[in-house]
């Protein structure tokens, strides 16, 4: 790596994290929310140099090591013309930590679609790319940490949907296979005992996905253990609630819902999409 890539990959973290930490202020959510160019930066670059190649059978000999060819294997490994690769992973951390922040205060529908389009499909492509690259955790963070691009993308959604007009954009985004990728992907989660934040997340987006459009209802029950993981998750709830009441009384339970290991609200809308 030269010395002014080296310097160019530099400024462009730091930039990246400048308006990462300014999404953490109370207060900058709505100016951020309002920015037409930071969001039209930010669907740039949730998916900048990532994609999919449609992988193509060949037939190789293997006794003959110089035909080896990886032009179509990981871009990764095309050595020096991708300098970038390490600097963009941090940048895209960045962004979509800062796109998770502002979320709940952004209203998509008030943009043009070459604005609104980037971002959504950017956050639907993380929560159901099955690369290791979208499910593993962040290489900058720590060995502890779970924050991958799919957890965050995921959390965004959720963030989104609280608005009805957001709901009926992600519907609208195609292809609509990827909508149905997302229900096997939330379907998957909710059986996670271990990761209360993931399943909650799924349980909200299969929510608002299910409320919003009667298509998006059955494709939602055509996954065969859907149904039965939502009832466990209200009947888990169940479970744990009376356990608290006969050790604690029913005054501490009503006093404290959250001790039945998730909220009230959460339960509602398990039963809201069942319904």
């Amino acid at each position: 790596i030269t010395d002014s890539q080296d310097s160019l990959a530099r400024r462009c973290i730091c930039l990246s994290t400048i308006l990462r930490n300014l999404t953490f202020v109370p207060g900058n959510e709505h100016e951020f929310a309002k920015s037409n160019i930071f969001l039209s930066i930010l669907g740039k670059l949730l998916l900048i140099h990532h994609d999919h190649p449609i992988r193509t059978k060949k037939q190789r000999n293997y006794d003959r090591e110089e035909d080896a060819d990886f032009s179509d294997s990981c871009s990764s490994l095309q050595g020096e013309s991708e300098w970038w690769w390490d600097f963009l992973v941090q940048i895209r951390e960045n962004m979509l930590v800062a796109l998770t922040n502002i979320s709940g205060y952004l209203d998509l529908s008030i943009y043009d679609e070459h604005v609104s389009r980037p971002i959504l499909d950017g956050l639907l492509h993380w929560s159901v790319c099955p690369s290791a690259h979208g499910q593993d955790p962040f290489p900058t963070l720590a060995n502890n940490s779970f924050l991958s691009p799919q957890r965050l993308a995921l959390e965004a959604l959720c963030k989104l949907c609280v608005i009805d007009s957001n709901v009926d954009l992600v519907i609208a985004t195609p292809p609509f296979v990827r909508l149905e990728k997302l229900c096997a992907v939330l379907t998957k989660h909710l059986c996670k005992n271990e990761d209360q934040v993931l399943r909650e997340f799924s349980v909200n987006l299969l929510h608002y996905l299910a409320g919003a459009d009667s298509i998006m209802s059955r494709i939602i029950a055509r996954q065969s253990p859907c149904v039965s993981y939502l009832v466990a998750f209200i009947e888990q709830a169940e479970q744990t609630a009376l356990g608290v009441a006969s050790q604690h009384g029913i005054n501490f339970l009503r006093e404290n819902p959250d001790s039945m290991g998730t909220s009230l609200d959460m339960l509602r809308r398990a039963a809201g999409t069942l319904l």
